[in-house]
């Protein structure tokens, strides 16, 4: 399942989870049903024309494998482009572009397991896929969700959590948080913070040596934190999958890094499908996805801003730097990868490999 794939696919149903989250179902036909096939925690990418441009975001799946069809979940985001043409235009019987399911934000889940999971606002998406699946599949296993919002009102897929709980008593613990609404129990008031994730070690409510996972999705000062101090506390051997949000309209590399190497070109070798082309960038301070796009060159991409992966690639020859990365590990830069959308060539030729990604 490589994201790189893409189908026409028609929405089957739009159902609103808060005031400005929405769930878009698509209906996947069975010819289809084995290219969608997803793991869970993994994201599809959609592209929409919008105002004579076209338009890619990266919604993560919040449905269980089990279903017929695809779910995801979106959240509004303020001038957003693509979340407000979701939100204003789209209707049930609409198509969109929709690339086939990819994401690294799973492991290898198994019988007793004792998984722990961070959220905030939309970053239960990926994470409710996640904790349907293995509460269906793997026996034994138990869960731990601590899940921050503003509010009650503002929860995405509380119905379907409680559903969750009520079903698995023994092996769900929810624990929510609300940074602007009075609660019962003062602990569970305001933001997960370090300090809050300390206490519940310290009490032995989390107890490192018996977790065998963690997962965190949401900001990246909240993932960040979170992510060091799992680490601290449960060592280097296990698995902490993490994945940040990122904002709908990504932020513009400064004009002022431009400038500086204008003047000067670079060849572009790329590998794709088992085709080599040819992409000139006008100066080493563009990106190899902006290059592409200005030269009608098809590559995979996403999100645009170093996180979702999609556009992960080898480099075989030359150099390139990253201007941001939030989703390759140590060892993956270290063999070589890296994200064609954050990357600028340090070499007047450069040579990537997209089927070895």
């Amino acid at each position: 399942m490589t994201g790189k794939n893409s189908n026409n696919l028609k929405v089957q149903k739009l159902r609103y989870l808060t005031t400005d989250a929405i769930e878009i179902t698509f209906k996947v036909p069975d010819n289809l049903k084995k290219e969608y096939k997803f793991i869970p925690g993994q994201y599809l990418t959609l592209e929409k024309k919008i105002s004579d441009t076209y338009e890619r975001r990266t919604y993560s799946i919040s449905s269980d494998p089990i279903s017929e069809n695809i779910s995801i979940g979106i959240k509004r985001i303020p001038k957003g482009k693509f979340s407000t043409y979701i939100f204003n235009n789209l209707k049930e019987g609409d198509e969109l572009r929709v690339f086939t399911p990819d994401g690294r934000f799973f492991t290898d889940y198994k019988d007793n397991q004792n998984l722990i999971f961070v959220a905030c606002g939309s970053g239960i998406t990926p994470i409710i896929s996640i904790i349907s699946y293995v509460l269906r599949t793997k026996k034994n296993s138990r869960i731990s969700l601590y899940y921050g919002n503003k509010t009650i009102a503002s929860t995405m897929y509380s119905q379907r959590l409680n559903s969750l709980k009520n079903s698995h008593m023994e092996n769900l613990s929810l624990n929510y948080f609300f940074s602007i609404e009075a609660q019962d129990i003062i602990f569970n008031q305001g933001r997960i913070t370090k300090e809050k994730i300390e206490n519940l070690i310290s009490r032995n409510q989390i107890s490192p040596e018996k977790v065998d996972g963690v997962f965190l999705c949401g900001p990246q000062n909240m993932v960040f934190q979170m992510k060091k101090i799992f680490r601290d506390h449960i060592g280097e051997s296990k698995p902490i999958m993490s994945e940040l949000f990122f904002s709908d309209e990504i932020e513009k590399p400064e004009e002022k890094k431009k400038e500086r190497f204008r003047g000067i070109k670079t060849i572009i070798k790329i590998k794709i499908d088992g085709v080599e082309k040819r992409i000139n960038l006008e100066n080493k301070g563009e990106n190899i996805i902006d290059a592409a796009l200005r030269q009608n060159i098809e590559l995979p991409f996403s999100c645009k801003g170093g996180m979702c992966c999609t556009c992960r690639c080898l480099v075989l020859e030359g150099e390139v730097m990253l201007e941001k990365n939030y989703s390759l590990e140590r060892w993956e830069q270290e063999r070589g990868y890296t994200l064609a959308c954050q990357a600028k060539p340090k070499t007047d030729f450069v040579f990537l490999d997209f089927d070895r990604s």
